[in-house]
């Protein structure tokens, strides 16, 4: 069972890689689409470690927005109330998402 569920944009790797980068090197274990391995069934998969996640981290940027699902696993952590969001751009986060504090990851000007 992962302590993080990590939801992304695809288009955002480079940056998931170093969120799940940090939150290993702090002792927690991350499960991101990447740990997946070759015979595994992806949306099963996905499903069953959404669920057993303690917590879904969702890295909001202007990619994973759209995403539906992004937007998916996003709602599962927040109607468990374990969600927690991150901004990686200038993203405008929208209802039920911005109700709830985001940690901005965006690069300093």
């Amino acid at each position: 069972m992962p302590d993080v569920f990590l939801s992304y944009s695809h288009t955002d790797q480079d940056a998931a890689r170093r969120v799940a980068e940090r939150l290993a090197a702090a002792g927690w274990t991350t499960w991101w689409d990447q740990t997946l391995v070759p015979g595994e069934t992806w949306a099963e998969v996905t499903r069953a470690e959404l669920r057993a996640a303690h917590v879904v981290v969702a890295l909001w940027s202007e990619a994973s927005w759209p995403s539906r699902w992004v937007q998916a696993e996003a709602y599962a952590g927040y109607e468990r109330r374990r969600l927690v969001c991150a901004r990686l751009d200038n993203v405008v986060i929208e209802p039920p998402f911005n109700i709830l504090q985001t940690a901005d990851l965006r690069a300093p000007d």
